[in-house]
């Protein structure tokens, strides 16, 4: 008969070779997928960083690269050092290393989910058999390793900052969790605790540098604190540590209240430039966090996708009435886990930590509603909650039975994860899911146009194949019109078809028409993100001999902009593109340029744009004291004389 450390060490090497037959299935999945596209922020974060681009031999290149993002306040260094080192190795024409260090990185994460997992379960489930426990533990890494709905995080290049951010909250929570259970039963030195205060420190710095959310680590450990450990310390009972963690529970939710009263508009000041409210939001995502376990629990493609615009804003409590019971359906849910605490702690574990996951996305703050990759670390407290219901009902059964149903629960994941991959391989097989899976997203239908538009213009240059561009063409235009049809202030839509009726469709006569419902847009509508590029492509267009736009139609576009934007320099400087796209003097633009610069003289792009026009010129004089006022206003030293060289050159 094995002796129990004998017993425990064939489960770790059993549970090792399984780890990896679960490492070797998932990569055999992904690996459909690394040949796929860039994708949407790729672009602005990746491809067209220029940041990027850089000798490797220059250490204070890679400084700046690593502060190259505008993303957050932090500006995600670490996340960026990693883009850096893939472009540095593999370039940046293709994505499929990108991709790869994704996949492995999505391992890593499951490892350290195994590892949680290992040191919390004993204590959550105490009074389960060990090979009960263990079951538990490889099911739970399973489901959370092959599950579908992470395609769209571990193939979407940038979202290796959600990927950092998870991996260094969970490294962290591995360290307490280890210690932790081995403080329960003998306690700890002084320099024990310092030691690990360090490492999980350094942890919550690395996931903030990663990207924001990663200071959710420090609310997680009370969560484990009471699910687990409940104030043991040394074999004994501890009334004060329980006392502690409920108040690291509560100080996140006082300090939001504190931020909420005392500084409003560090809340209320994104929704400036957003299509709903803040009420909009919060209620809208009761139903959402509902949604997500659904898409967890049920591993579903078709209803996954790039985008959910589909999913509609709650308005109130009762439209749709769904939002109030989503709410009383929390606060029950809530009330039991709190309540049952001590007979379920891993209901109770599994809702903490699900809800303080989505906390910073799915909440108060101004962003956009719905994102499959929120789902990535929250999707550990689902999974655990299957895998012990699964485990619950096939206890004492046979070991061959127990294979079977590990074979059935699992076989609907590996086959979405790899049709999904396989999906996510191709720009146009995504395009057409994502357009075919959400057929009442706007923006499923505008990806779906501008992926046929591209392949009618791929398509052009054969002679041959300009039946085929030609039917491409329509099949985009029919989808724009369908568009504005159902959103009529659809500025991106408006804009393509102009372009589209200038250029391939003259004989509709039509033009007209689609000018006049771009100044009606303008003229009821404040200005989104993706409006900002349709009237960028608009200035494009209007420099086009094949797709010109009356002069007076311009400054009446640029007018109403203003009139419903205030004085933006993001329409300032798609005025001066304007001008770039007319062929306009270099004088007329550099003069434009500085009466911009005396309206906002803290812009570092509009001096960049300064600096371009005068190295343009030869004008070295001017070029160093454009220079000279971005290097004062570069407090992240991201730019210097070399790399200004460089850039001006291209």
């Amino acid at each position: 008969m094995l002796s129990l450390s004998e017993a425990k060490h064939l489960f770790k090497e059993s549970a090792c070779q399984a780890i990896l037959a679960l490492f070797l299935l998932v990569f055999a999945c992904f690996i459909w997928g690394l040949s796929g596209p860039w994708l949407l922020d790729d672009h602005s974060n990746i491809v067209n960083n220029r940041l990027l681009y850089f000798d490797a031999s220059d250490l204070e290149a890679w400084r700046v690269a690593a502060f190259s993002s505008d993303a957050g306040p932090l500006h995600r260094p670490l996340s960026m050092l990693s883009f850096a080192v893939n472009a540095s190795f593999s370039g940046v024409e293709i994505p499929y290393y990108f991709k790869l260090v994704n996949v492995l990185l999505h391992c890593a994460i499951a490892w350290l989910i195994f590892r949680l997992l290992t040191a919390l379960i004993p204590y959550m489930l105490p009074h389960w058999e060990e090979l009960h426990q263990r079951r538990l533990i490889l099911l739970a890494t399973a489901l959370w390793l092959l599950h579908p709905l992470h395609v769209s995080t571990v193939l979407y290049a940038v979202q290796r900052m959600t990927q950092l951010s998870t991996f260094f909250i969970l490294l962290g929570l591995v360290l307490y969790a280890e210690s932790r259970s081995v403080w329960a039963e003998r306690g700890a030195s002084t320099g024990q605790l310092i030691r690990s205060s360090l490492y999980i420190g350094l942890c919550l710095l690395l996931a903030l540098y990663s990207k924001e959310n990663g200071v959710l680590l420090l609310w997680l450990i009370p969560v484990l604190e009471l699910a687990a450990f409940k104030g043991r310390w040394a074999a004994k009972e501890v009334p004060m540590f329980k006392r502690l963690a409920w108040l690291g529970l509560l100080v996140p939710l006082l300090l939001i209240a504190c931020i909420a009263i005392f500084h409003p508009d560090f809340i209320l000041g994104g929704y400036q430039s957003r299509p709903f409210t803040i009420e909009q939001r919060v209620l809208t995502q009761l139903r959402l966090l509902w949604t997500y376990i659904t898409w967890i629990a049920l591993p579903m493609n078709d209803v996954y996708g790039l985008f959910h615009d589909d999913i509609k804003l709650s308005q109130s409590w009762w439209q749709p009435a769904t939002t109030w019971l989503s709410g009383l359906a929390w606060l029950v849910v809530i009330a039991v886990a709190i309540s049952m605490r001590q007979r379920l702690p891993l209901l109770f574990f599994a809702v903490l930590f699900f809800l303080i996951a989505h906390s910073m996305e799915s909440s108060i703050f101004a962003l956009e509603p719905v994102f499959e990759h929120r789902n990535y670390l929250a999707a550990l407290a689902v999974s655990v909650l299957l895998a012990a219901s699964c485990i619950c009902f096939t206890r004492g059964w046979s070991k061959r039975h127990l294979r079977l149903v590990f074979v059935l629960v699992l076989m609907p994941f590996v086959l979405q994860l790899a049709l999904r991959a396989y999906i996510w391989a191709d720009e146009d097989r995504l395009a057409l899911s994502t357009y075919l899976n959400h057929p009442e997203s706007t923006r499923s239908h505008f990806m779906y146009a501008n992926n046929l538009v591209r392949r009618a213009n791929d398509e052009s240059g054969l002679q041959a194949d300009a039946s085929k561009a030609e039917a491409l063409l329509i099949a985009a235009r029919n989808e724009y019109e369908l568009i504005v049809q159902k959103e009529p202030m659809h500025l991106p839509s408006l804009v393509m078809l102009y372009r589209l009726d200038s250029k391939n469709f003259s004989f509709l006569n039509s033009r007209e028409l689609w000018l006049e419902r771009i100044l009606q847009a303008l003229t009821e509508k404040r200005l989104q993100t993706t409006d900002y590029g349709a009237l960028s492509s608009f200035v494009t267009c209007a420099g086009d001999p094949q797709c010109t736009v009356p002069a007076t139609s311009m400054e009446r576009v640029f007018d109403l902009a203003r009139q419903k934007n205030g004085d933006s320099l993001r329409i300032a400087l798609l005025e001066y593109e304007y001008m770039r796209a007319l062929n306009a003097s270099a004088q007329d633009r550099v003069g434009f340029l500085n009466q911009l610069a005396a309206r906002f003289p803290n812009s570092q792009a509009l001096h960049r744009k300064l600096l371009e026009e005068y190295a343009a010129a030869g004008e070295q004089g001017q070029m160093y004291l454009a220079l000279a006022q971005i290097m004062a206003m570069d407090s992240l030293r991201r730019y210097s004389v070399l790399r200004f060289e460089h850039d001006t050159s291209d």
